[in-house]
């Protein structure tokens, strides 16, 4: 039994899951210093305390593993490229779905 009738019986799904997410710096401190933030923000685009990304998932990727991944691989790279050993961001972020009409307007502001 096709459960669309007029659909045929090629089963196929579309997705469109993209977040913009924010998180902070912890204390919300204002140390993404302008001698390293260009590096930072090349992957991640925000201001001196907090960043913006446009997160796309697959159906089967989850969210909050996504957020810590990119957590925990700017951390690294501030620790190693400025050597700012004490950089940490902080717990909790917000996550907010875009709409397929409004991703290039999050994503230029973004950029």
């Amino acid at each position: 039994m096709n459960p669309c009738p007029g659909r045929g019986t090629r089963n196929s799904t579309h997705l469109s899951l993209h977040f913009r997410i924010v998180f902070s710096r912890k204390h919300r401190e204002a140390r993404i210093t302008t001698e390293w933030h260009a590096g930072l923000h090349a992957d991640l685009g925000g201001v001196a305390d907090h960043v913006h990304l446009l997160l796309g998932l697959t159906a089967t990727a989850r969210l909050a593993d996504g957020v810590r991944d990119m957590k925990a691989v700017s951390s690294k790279r501030v620790h190693q490229e400025p050597g700012d050993r004490a950089f940490a961001w902080q717990e909790g972020d917000g996550a907010f779905t875009v709409s397929p009409s409004h991703r290039e307007n999050v994503r230029n502001s973004i950029a």
